[in-house]
């Protein structure tokens, strides 16, 4: 099944912008996954220029976003964070943040749908428990 994901870019500098969207605007759409431009609301990425940001910027990549790739100049960031993308990306480099972050969400979502299932297996058994323990009759609900 093929994925969507939004995307959004937080940079001061228009190149670097408008570079990002090119590449996403050719190399977006790929087998597996479709990636969109967001300019605004809740994204599953933010590419944030890590370089010129603000503290309040990067709180609002915090909370507009599931996953930040870092676009910085900065190779200690490599470290730190789990995506960062080296200033001046080249598009095979943007491709691989891309790549590595749809990996990220893939395990998030997958992470997600197991609590959902634990806690609906979990509701269920605890609730049958009561029907069976509950006394003379036992009523299904089918």
């Amino acid at each position: 099944m093929r994925a969507s994901y939004s995307i959004r870019f937080m940079t001061h500098i228009a190149h670097d912008e408008a570079l990002l969207k090119s590449v996403l605007a050719i190399f977006g759409h790929q087998p597996s996954v479709d990636w969109h431009y967001q300019e605004q609301g809740n994204v599953d990425v933010v590419i944030l220029d890590a370089d010129y940001c603000s503290p309040s910027e990067l709180e609002l990549a915090h909370k507009v976003s599931r996953e930040i790739v870092f676009y910085t100049q900065d190779l200690s960031l490599v470290a730190q964070k789990p995506l960062v993308l080296h200033k001046q990306a080249h598009t095979k480099e943007i491709l691989s943040a891309l790549s590595a972050a749809e990996v990220l969400l893939q395990a998030h979502h997958a992470a997600i749908q197991s609590t959902v299932t634990t806690n609906i297996q979990t509701t269920t058994s605890t609730k049958l428990k009561a029907l069976i323990l509950g006394g003379d009759k036992t009523e299904f609900a089918y």
